[in-house]
């Protein structure tokens, strides 16, 4: 009876551990199920926002005037609580929202974003520790120059396949989130893409927009310029005559006026005429380190005379373009001029030259240290000129526009921050004829 009472404690002990046991077990999957449903509902109201914003960014809304938004979405359904969202201008990346930091965060963002090269971002991803496909940790080049705060930060480049980034998400998880994981991202992946697919989107739609234009431009000058041409030449010839024939000093003078102002119509004729050429140009192998070089040696008085410091960095093995020798010297040699233009009058009279081959293109940027563009989006329109009258006729640049897209490439403009602009062309390796018999996709061109 002894040996009974004393066993009935031990069993009532056991039976309670096991009950505990159970009860625990029961919990923790009760527990992990509701965590389970948690992660569903929150996934769930991820996919819808991210969904409702790529159906407006796909559908035309502009991408930069979403920026906040779009910080905002991935702040509030995801495991990052701290999300700022970059645009590249092509030289540098700015800040287009942000969702969630302090104005010292945002101060640390602009300060690391000012040290990434636009051009070195896609290699700079590429070596860096991944934690989805296209997103990466701080790359260790970062880290010694990047605030402290954001050295746990996640990178993910905006951009779509074969096409180097257009802008970049910085994310910062919270402080009691678990993670980053591969899962974590596939969601912010898809939506960077999709930012950039609407980038691209808008970037073609403005392109054909302006070859438009200028293809209108070019059929209504080929219509009248044989028109405006013979009144002209009858100006120019009886001024001529007329000039002969007098000894009056004054009258002479106004002669040598509408010669002159009837000489620059001429001119603006014969440039517009180039819109609604058809013939095809000569191409070949065409080196743009020579390019640049004879052109500053050309202008080599003019940039002393006024002091202005050129910084050339140009890859020496920069690789040929196959293009009009002609054609895309007189380019460089217009936007160099520009950009002297520019700094004349500044108190900073500073040029970057930068060439490099990124991909199958080749890329040049002309920035300068002057005021920048009044208005960057109406640069390439022709008659837009902001100088002085008989300085300028505004056709420089639209003719630049026409040849580089005729040659296949791109050409933009962008302000630089706080002063300055900056001309980026690309010119492809190879040429349009070679990319469509190998079956290359080529961008349209103005015939």
């Amino acid at each position: 009876m002894t040996d009974l009472s004393q066993a009935l404690p031990v069993a009532a002990i056991v039976v309670l551990v096991l009950g505990l046991i159970y009860m625990q077990r029961r919990l923790s999957r009760l527990e992990d199920r509701e965590q389970l449903r948690k992660q569903q509902h929150q996934l769930n109201v991820q996919m819808r926002r991210f969904a409702e914003l790529t159906m407006r960014l796909l559908g035309g809304e502009e991408v930069r005037g979403m920026a906040p938004e779009i910080a905002e979405a991935i702040a509030t359904t995801t495991i990052f609580s701290r999300v700022s969202v970059a645009f590249s201008d092509g030289v540098q990346l700015n800040v287009g929202g942000s969702a969630g930091l302090t104005e010292a965060e945002a101060s640390a963002v602009t300060a690391m974003l000012n040290t990434i090269a636009v051009g070195k971002l896609s290699d700079m991803c590429t070596a860096a520790d991944h934690v989805g496909p296209k997103s990466v940790c701080m790359p260790v080049e970062l880290r010694d120059t990047t605030d402290p705060r954001l050295q746990d930060s996640v990178l993910v480049p905006i951009c779509s396949p074969r096409n180097p980034p257009v802008g970049l998400l910085v994310l910062q998880k919270s402080p009691d989130a678990s993670g980053p994981t591969a899962e974590n991202m596939v969601g912010i992946e898809v939506l960077a893409s999709h930012i950039a697919q609407s980038i691209e989107n808008t970037s073609a739609k403005k392109r054909t927009f302006q070859s438009q234009k200028l293809e209108g431009m070019g059929q209504l000058v080929a219509g009248v310029a044989h028109e405006l041409n013979n009144p002209l030449t009858a100006v120019l010839g009886y001024t001529e005559i007329l000039g002969e024939k007098t000894d009056d000093a004054s009258m002479r003078y106004d002669l040598s006026v509408m010669r002159r102002e009837a000489l620059r119509m001429k001119r603006i004729i014969e440039s517009l005429q180039q819109f609604s050429r058809k013939q095809r140009v000569e191409r070949e192998k065409v080196n743009l380190v020579a390019i640049i070089e004879e052109t500053l040696a050309s202008r080599a008085d003019e940039i002393r005379e006024q002091k202005i410091e050129v910084v050339k960095q140009v890859d020496p093995a920069l690789p040929q373009v196959v293009a009009n020798q002609a054609l895309i010297d007189q380019v460089f040699s217009h936007v160099f001029a520009n950009a002297m233009d520019a700094v004349s009058k500044a108190g900073l009279k500073r040029i970057l030259i930068e060439a490099r081959a990124l991909n199958d293109q080749v890329h040049l940027q002309v920035s300068d240290s002057g005021p920048g563009f009044k208005d960057a989006g109406r640069v390439f329109d022709p008659f837009y000129t902001t100088k002085g009258p008989g300085k300028g006729t505004g056709l420089g640049l639209s003719l630049c526009y026409g040849i580089i897209r005729d040659h296949g490439g791109e050409i933009t403009a962008s302000n630089l921050h706080p002063l300055g602009a900056c001309i980026s062309i690309q010119l492809p390796l190879v040429s349009l004829e070679a990319r469509s018999q190998t079956g290359a996709t080529a961008a349209p061109v103005i015939r």
